[in-house]
């Protein structure tokens, strides 16, 4: 009785081997595999629309625009100290925490209400046109080697058709310009007051 057991159990077990090694092994039960997130295209940086946010998630305290601030906004700042509170504001009383590109451009914003210069900023560059958000009340012109095209400014945003669209390294400039301050925004770059502030805060008493 014991041979028959063993025989039975070696049956059982090659019986067992074949029907493992036929089955099929499912996708799907693979473990997912791990590979690190890619960088999003410049495309997708550029979607983000700095005053848009500040309006909704900022303005209830400091106005649309930043109104509620006056001329004398961030004079007491450093850029370090700007960024820091731009920062603090977005995953604070915004409740909107933002990426390091996105941060970067409502820091932008912000230090454009400090300089009094315009902000403009290219949000999409596609099929023939380009869109943008600009300080309300100025005047935007794209300035290509052969010719200047006026674009068409509604409140804080900007539009114009530029076909065929020069590529990202051309000769060409964004110029915002208002109450007779200009700011002039190479085409390749994202968007204007990338440079820290230079400003130093007051001494300290």
């Amino acid at each position: 009785m014991l041979w028959m057991g063993i025989v039975g159990l070696l049956m059982t077990g090659g019986w067992l081997a074949v029907v493992l090694a036929e089955t099929p092994v499912r996708e799907d039960a693979q473990p997912p595999a791990t590979t690190a997130p890619a960088e999003a295209p410049a495309a997708e940086r550029r979607a983000f629309a700095p005053i848009a946010y500040f309006n909704d998630r900022c303005g209830g305290c400091h106005g649309n625009y930043g109104s509620f601030w006056g001329q004398g906004f961030a004079a007491h700042l450093d850029d370090r100290s700007l960024t820091e509170m731009v920062r603090e504001m977005a995953e604070g009383p915004a409740q909107a925490p933002l990426e390091d590109q996105p941060l970067a451009a409502l820091v932008a914003y912000n230090r454009s209400l400090a300089d009094g210069l315009p902000f403009v900023i290219v949000t999409a560059r596609r099929d023939g046109t380009l869109r943008g958000e600009v300080t309300p009340g100025s005047q935007v012109v794209i300035e290509l080697p052969d010719r200047k095209i006026a674009a068409q400014v509604e409140d804080h945003t900007w539009t114009v058709a530029v076909d065929p669209l020069p590529p990202e390294d051309a000769q060409a400039t964004i110029v915002a310009t208002r109450d007779g301050k200009t700011t002039r925004l190479p085409w390749r770059q994202w968007h204007s007051h990338g440079q820290p502030m230079t400003r130093e805060p007051p001494p300290a008493h």
